[in-house]
């Protein structure tokens, strides 16, 4: 596996439950509430969902993959990640992304420093030489994305999910926050390979 590929890391939905119950629970009451949250966590192998963080690693893997590419646009202060809670805790989704898709996920309000290689990166993109100064001007990799985002996608809301081909063409109409609903976004992600298949098969 390349080195830049990497594994998701979920929070345990059981994390949550001292929120949940409260002091007054009997025992029993909790163990089923704590067997019932792990049995939902356990609908998927968090473990195995993999992604980069690059948005230009993704182009480079795609042409080398052959695979379409599937941005995920996001915060750490989101008041509900459906995506990190509820999509990629599906076997299904996991699955489809793993074997069809890049996945990528970039975080806008990340302070990681942009490393050298984030920066040659960027320096050997298709970008204008002009956006390539505002992209080098900036001190981390959320400025980056969330410039990206903005500059390339005419968008500054998350969660924005977006279906790209190599070359960064939009295969789907970027959306959004979806209520949760995991046939919609099976749909959305069958819709982008059905159009990566017509262009490059």
């Amino acid at each position: 596996m390349l080195e830049n590929l990497k594994k998701f890391q979920l929070v345990p939905k059981w994390n949550i439950l001292p929120k949940m119950v409260k002091p007054k629970l009997q025992l029993g009451r909790t163990i089923i509430l704590i067997a019932a949250l792990v049995f939902v966590q356990c609908d998927a192998n968090s473990d195995e969902f993999k992604f980069v963080e690059n948005y230009w690693s993704a182009l480079d893997l795609s042409q080398k993959e052959g695979k379409p590419i599937f941005l995920y646009f996001t915060t750490y202060t989101l008041s509900y990640d459906e995506f990190r809670y509820h999509f990629a805790t599906s076997k299904k989704i996991q699955n489809k992304l793993n074997k069809d898709f890049i996945t990528v996920l970039l975080h806008v309000d990340t302070k990681t420093k942009l490393s050298e290689s984030d920066i040659e990166k960027i320096k050997r993109s298709a970008l204008s030489e002009e956006d390539k100064k505002a992209f080098l001007g900036l001190k981390n990799k959320g400025q980056v994305n969330a410039l990206l985002q903005r500059k390339i996608f005419q968008s500054n809301v998350q969660p924005l999910y977006v279906l790209i081909d190599s070359d960064g063409q939009i295969l789907v109409e970027p959306f959004g926050y979806i209520k949760k609903d995991k046939t919609l976004f099976l749909n959305k992600l069958n819709e982008g390979l059905r159009k990566w298949d017509e262009n490059y098969q």
